[in-house]
């Protein structure tokens, strides 16, 4: 459905599994918070990145509309993933566009330091202050 408004068109589009489905391979992926993981394990990349990439290519999507049911958006994207084989399994490269964003990987070193009670992958916790009472 396309609305206009000041002389700009909005069209609605249903936004189940965008940040769930990976762009290109249209494989489901493995979020975990801000990350989604591939399946094959070919990348990492922003799922608010995305979901905005899978959201501009509902735009002419006739079998999902806006009130299209989530499980039933699940098994239509689920059926189209069956009907073509990913991508990256017969060429061995990443279908998902190079300009969706790709999180770098982590490195491992940084989560074992010295002293490890102090900082998780890196980053240094800062713990509060105990103070001792003398009465």
């Amino acid at each position: 459905m396309s609305l206009h408004r000041r002389g700009a068109s909005v069209d609605e589009v249903s936004a189940a599994y965008t940040s769930q489905v990976l762009p290109g391979c249209r494989a489901f992926g493995r979020r975990s918070g801000d990350a989604l993981h591939c399946p094959l394990g070919k990348g990492v990349f922003e799922a608010d990145h995305v979901a905005a990439i899978n959201t501009l290519q509902r735009k002419g999507d006739t079998e999902i509309n806006r009130y299209l049911p989530y499980r039933k958006v699940r098994q239509v994207l689920e059926e189209r993933s069956r009907q073509s084989p990913p991508p990256c399994l017969a060429n061995g490269q990443c279908a998902v566009p190079s300009s969706c964003l790709r999180l770098p990987r982590r490195d491992p070193s940084c989560c074992r330091s010295a002293n490890a009670d102090t900082t998780v992958n890196g980053e240094r916790i800062i713990r509060p202050r105990t103070f001792e009472y003398v009465g």
